[in-house]
């Protein structure tokens, strides 16, 4: 199974972006906020002046207003923020070149212009298939995305899998990953 593809920078920032909100690292972000807020609210009014207790909850009570208001908004610039800064310090620039990835019985072959690397199947940490965009997780290397436009169908998925669960004995998920780590 053969696939070849150009990854692009709008790409990877669209892609992970629509899907950050769902890592535990976000979730982690959003309780840690949350806290900072309770923490911030108790503080003002153990520590203000008694007449600007009222003041200081309707300033509290706004903030949670807008923040609940504008959620989803903020959750994607915070997303969009968090995988541009990955994407822009990624290690491996050679990331964005033309590039065939084959998919066999030995493992996963990454080649392009100056690149050529081989991940074996038990390299693989995890699989997941979202949207027909196929992002594979691994111990040793920077994580591999296959877009959807590059996959042929639902007969290579179909094939994908089997591939993957005949090498290994990990059984692909249909989800994005809550363990990711944004070394891409």
């Amino acid at each position: 199974m053969e696939f070849k593809l150009t990854l692009t920078r709008e790409y990877l920032i669209n892609f992970h972006t629509k899907h950050l909100y769902k890592t535990k690292v976000f979730t982690l972000f959003k309780i840690s906020l949350i806290i900072f807020n309770i923490l911030f609210f108790l503080f003002c009014i153990c520590f203000v002046n008694s007449k600007y207790t009222f003041l200081v909850v309707i300033v509290f009570s706004i903030t949670i207003l807008f923040t609940l208001l504008f959620r989803m908004k903020i959750v994607n610039s915070i997303s969009k923020f968090i995988v541009n800064i990955t994407v822009a310090n990624y290690k491996d620039k050679f990331l964005f070149l033309p590039t065939i990835i084959t998919i066999n019985n030995n493992g996963i072959t990454i080649k392009n212009k100056f690149n050529d690397n081989i991940i074996k199947w038990d390299g693989v940490k995890s699989v997941h298939i979202i949207e027909n965009n196929i992002l594979i997780l691994t111990f040793v290397e920077n994580n591999i995305v296959i877009p959807s436009e590059y996959i042929k169908g639902n007969d290579d998925i179909k094939l994908f899998i089997k591939l993957v669960e005949t090498n290994i004995s990990i059984v692909p998920e249909f989800t994005y990953p809550r363990e990711i780590n944004f070394d891409l």
